[in-house]
């Protein structure tokens, strides 16, 4: 990151924002997703499950966050000060290739909590069979006098993956404990952001959503209001990179609502293939019942039984200076974001500050199921490795910054660039085809990267039949 300053009398050019937004690339190395931010147990779970199906960890990685949130629901929140709380709802996003495999991860992580949430589908269907059975018999009762009519089963939503505006504030009274919305193509949500629906702008209500701010909703054509207290709403899917350009061609980088979002990305966007494709089973029960313990974890509600009333987890006195050590240098680098005129990075380090203390809880909570930490306070280890989480979802949003608000004339993918940096500045198609095969990409994609490619006139000059000069600087 660069030390010069903009003075209030200096403009800031694009050539400014493109310059600053290099060297970002440049000093921030990217990496791979640090599982060390795990306990042992659920390393040796990732690995096991990388060595046999070959899931990307970065994919694996977020999985396990959220159905770790979604578990905890409002059993817990963390307290950063007397006046700031914080659930563990977090928004993530999976970016890659297609097929790269996106969706078979969560499928895998989040099967407990699906089976949670057949478990009570099935029992609301249960007491809904016997309401009617007791209404029927309440209806035929002649003498109804100090007889109760029989109320309807409530129904809690856990885990949903379609929705209206509409419906989700109906289900959000009825799930007191929190849901999750999981969408296999997630740019079905993020572009449902961008529409104004009966009377609420959607990215608004997320935004909302993402701040736990109390749902507050009024009808003209009702008699009644729905408000719910903090309500508590994950959401999870997968999306290609380009999907994404929806969110920066509107005005959602403005209003905050792609800086709510944590992005995993994996460097290596190959498809693998291992030898052995079957998961132990001891892996998997392991995994089914840490997420069933903490489901299990009873759920206090106030009198009414209208509120969670959750245990707070303050920051212990070493763990608290690690957090304000961290968030100070944060500030300094939204500060000079600012300054330099790169708004949006400003804007999304902003919302760290938020994902680290939800990120704390999760970690918490999962060291404590594996039993190498407390449930009783968040710890000094656990906000280290919040952090190294943090720090992995700063470096991808700076890869996603890079390839929409800098190479915005000529849009190039992570292994483009790999293969035009690899190529020499003359090269004949063959030379230029093998080293293209070496590093992934398939000769007939190669075959339209040069010359097919409506960018090929921006990145190649054609000397001659069967040579080519690269004309582009990355």
């Amino acid at each position: 990151m660069r030390n010069s300053k903009k003075t209030e009398n200096t403009s800031v050019t694009p050539q400014d924002v493109i310059a600053d937004a290099k060297h970002l690339l440049e000093n921030s190395e990217p990496g791979e997703f640090p599982i060390e931010a795990f306990s042992n147990r659920t390393r040796q779970f990732i690995l096991s499950i990388y060595e046999h199906l070959r899931f990307k960890k970065d994919y694996l990685g977020i999985n396990i966050l959220c159905a770790i949130g979604v578990a905890m629901g409002k059993r817990f929140r963390i307290e950063i000060n007397n006046t700031f709380h914080d659930y563990p709802g977090l928004f993530y996003v999976m970016v890659g290739y297609p097929s790269i495999g996106k969706t078979p991860p969560t499928r895998l992580i989040l099967k407990p909590l699906l089976v949670r949430n057949r478990e009570l589908a099935l029992q609301y269907n249960r007491e809904l069979e016997s309401f009617y059975q007791k209404l029927e018999k309440y209806e035929n009762t002649k003498d109804k006098e100090g007889v109760n009519k029989p109320k309807p089963p409530r129904k809690t939503y856990f885990i949903t993956q379609d929705y209206t505006l509409e419906w989700l504030v109906y289900a959000l009274e009825c799930s007191k404990n929190g849901m999750l919305l999981y969408q296999d193509e997630i740019s079905r949500w993020t572009k449902n952001s961008m529409r104004y629906t009966k009377g609420m702008d959607e990215s608004t209500f997320w935004n909302e959503r993402y701040n736990h701010s109390d749902l507050i909703y009024n009808r003209k054509s009702e008699d009644y209001n729905i408000v719910v207290t903090e309500p508590l709403i994950s959401v999870i899917g997968g999306t290609q990179i380009e999907q994404l350009k929806h969110l920066i061609d509107g005005d959602k980088t403005e209003n905050g609502f792609m800086s709510r979002l944590l992005f995993a990305y994996p460097l290596d966007q190959k498809i693998e293939l291992a030898e052995d494709d079957n998961v132990p089973e001891h892996e998997l029960t392991w995994w089914n019942s840490l997420i069933e313990d903490i489901l299990n974890l009873k759920v206090i509600y106030d009198e009414k039984e209208t509120n969670v009333i959750p245990q707070n987890l303050k920051l212990s006195q070493s763990a608290k200076v690690r957090y304000m050590e961290w968030k100070r240098d944060n500030i300094q680098m939204i500060n000079e974001m600012n300054e330099s005129g790169n708004i949006i990075l400003g804007s999304y380090f902003g919302k760290l500050s938020t994902a680290l203390g939800r990120l704390c809880l999760i970690i918490q909570a999962e060291r404590w199921s594996c039993g190498e930490a407390k449930l009783e306070e968040i710890d000094l280890s656990t906000v280290e490795r919040a952090i190294l989480l943090i720090e992995y979802f700063r470096k991808v949003f700076y890869r996603i910054y890079f390839y929409f608000f800098v190479e915005n004339d000529i849009h190039l993918s992570e292994l483009e660039r790999k293969v035009y940096s690899a190529l020499p500045e003359e090269f004949e198609t063959k030379t230029g085809k093998d080293i293209a095969v070496k590093l992934g990409m398939p000769a007939r994609t190669f075959d339209r990267f040069v010359s097919d490619s409506q960018r090929s006139d921006k990145l190649f000059s054609k000397l001659k039949h069967g040579i080519y000069k690269k004309i582009y600087n990355l």
